[in-house]
Parts: C-alpha cells; structure tokens; sequence
C-alpha cells in the first residue's frame, strides 16, 4: 500500500504542473480517504461492542419474566433462571468491555499504524515539491516518526551521507 502511494504521488510530482500547494491537498485527501476506509472495521466492532451490555439487559429480563413464570416451581429452577438472567448481563458486559472493545481499539491502532507512513511520505514529497534539499526533504518526513522509532537530526545527517557517498 504504502510503496502504491508513493508511486502514485511521485507521478503527481514528476509531471511538475500542479503548485506544491495543490500536490499537499492532493495528498492530504488521498491519505483521508485511505483513513475512513481504515477505520471502518473498527468503527463498526465499537458499535457492536456498545451493543453487548444492551443485549446483556436484554437477557437479564426475560430471565427475570421466565423466573416470575415459574414462582410456584421448585427453588432449585427458580434458582436456575436468576443465574440465567445474571449470566446474560455479565455475557454482555464482559463481551463489551473485555472482549469486543479491546479488540476495536486494537483495530483502530493497527489503521492508524497503517496509515503513519503516508504521513511521512506526504511531508517528503511536499518539501521535494518545494525544491529543498534531498536532507531538508528526509527531514520533513523525519518529523512524522514516532518517537520511539524516530532517528535524531543528527542520525539522519549520518545516514543521508552514508547514502550519498555509495556509488550509484
């Protein structure tokens, strides 16, 4: 995906006649698109998580009507039927705020992850579009590293020449 996108936006730049401007827009609505495209399995799994605890609600009552139809039974099935309604509403609890929701959010980080890269690729090919320095370029995209995973000013200076003084 990523290495389409650069692809895709290196064309833009190469053809040389739109301003950096509109290049920058341009990107920025393509990595928006590919954001809500992302971000839907994991909106659509919150929604079914927020659901769970009304669906746990849901199966606490009609333990509740069952029991209330069976008063006159034995206590050993009227017990049955309240441990049945509490089992519906921790089933719905625990599968919104244990299961399904963690697994929403996790989703949602992994688009986001998905997603960073083009950040950073955006911020190059804007700078390059501007007519800076392949340094000042690798610098803009520098600066949409994560921190844990984002090289000093001076690490980037290292490793530009490193790749400048390797022959073609």
């Amino acid at each position: 995906m990523t290495t389409n996108f650069i692809i895709d936006s290196f064309r833009q730049v190469i053809t040389g006649k739109q301003s950096h401007h509109l290049l920058e827009a341009f990107l920025e609505e393509e990595i928006e698109h590919l954001e809500d495209e992302y971000i839907k399995p994991s909106e659509k799994l919150h929604a079914t998580a927020e659901a769970m605890p009304g669906l746990g609600i849901l199966a606490a009552v009609m333990g509740i009507i069952l029991t209330m139809q069976g008063l006159d039974g034995e206590i050993s099935e009227i017990g049955k039927n309240i441990a049945a309604a509490l089992v519906g509403t921790f089933t719905g609890v625990f599968g919104c705020y244990c299961v399904l929701g963690p697994m929403s959010s996790s989703i949602k980080d992994v688009s986001e992850s998905q997603v960073a890269p083009l950040q950073c690729v955006k911020s190059i090919l804007s700078a390059y579009s501007q007519g800076q320095s392949a340094h000042m370029c690798a610098n803009a995209g520098r600066k949409n590293i994560e921190t844990r995973y984002k090289p000093s000013f001076v690490e980037l200076e290292k490793a530009v020449e490193v790749l400048r003084s390797q022959p073609s």
